[in-house]
């Protein structure tokens, strides 16, 4: 995962330090981002090939119930991990792709091969009142804090290592500091972007397991600010954190920046 984040630099032997990736979580073939969330298994039936077409290997997950429902915590577990991927792509180096549709909560009913569908499962829906508005504004605040910090997430301003390096230096970790579990059982990970060695500037969790869990965060110079998490529906006013530790909530994520660098000024 860590070098996902990075921008894939181990595929990339020459000048591996500058951004060259496409990052994706979705794309037109395949779930989009609600179906990822929302089924088990595709059904392309109405493609008339038996369900015998689209990729059999979708890494998704129902979250209990195959397909919609009206369990609200289902809902809003679904609704929780579809930001949850948002964060990870946005905060990636590289160059983040969104399928279109992904940012307002589109099903095409769990097809994953829709290209011969010139209907609803195909289509994009216009109407507002049948989009996750929600959704849309938590992805327009995300791209907002991508912009503002693009140095700190995909830095290509400088063709010279040393300045990258001494701007954008990458520490990992887990619940406790510069201790990440990388093992394939592991459900947590968090990383922080750091000016030189010492000076952490940027901290994201990424907590995927069932219970809440308390992660330590490196000592900033300055006051901490919780951006993002993605237990909150909707967007809120950055909220200062005293702590030596921050609480994630099951399979939620957090964007924490220092006030040194984020400002005052709500975005």
């Amino acid at each position: 995962m860590s070098d996902k984040i990075k921008g894939s630099p181990s595929h990339y032997k020459e000048n591996n330090f500058l951004p060259k990736s496409i990052n994706f979580i979705t794309s037109h073939d395949g779930f989009t981002l609600k179906d990822l969330v929302t089924f088990n298994k595709k059904y392309n039936f109405a493609n008339k090939e038996q369900n015998r077409d689209g990729d059999n290997h979708n890494n998704s997950w129902n979250h209990g119930v195959e397909g919609p429902t009206s369990d609200l915590l289902i809902k809003k577990l679904r609704k929780r991990q579809q930001k949850n991927l948002l964060l990870s792509l946005f905060i990636s180096r590289g160059v983040p792709m969104l399928l279109m549709g992904d940012e307002i909560g589109r099903s095409q009913g769990g097809n994953n091969n829709s290209w011969c569908q010139n209907n609803s499962l195909g289509w994009m829906n216009w109407d507002e009142n049948q989009q996750d508005l929600e959704l849309l504004n938590y992805l327009k605040y995300l791209i907002k804090i991508r912009k503002k910090f693009i140095n700190f997430f995909n830095p290509i301003s400088s063709t010279n290592k040393k300045e990258i390096d001494n701007l954008v230096n990458y520490y990992w970790h887990g619940p406790k500091l510069e201790s990440p579990d990388w093992s394939s059982w592991s459900h947590t990970v968090a990383l922080s972007i750091n000016k030189g060695e010492n000076n952490p500037l940027i901290w994201a969790g990424l907590n995927a397991y069932s219970k809440s869990i308390d992660f330590y965060l490196p000592k900033s110079k300055s006051l901490w600010l919780k951006i993002i998490d993605t237990n909150q529906s909707g967007t809120s006013k950055p909220i200062p954190i005293t702590d030596t530790f921050i609480k994630l909530d099951n399979r939620s994520s957090v964007l924490i920046i220092s006030e040194e660098v984020f400002g005052t000024k709500i975005i």
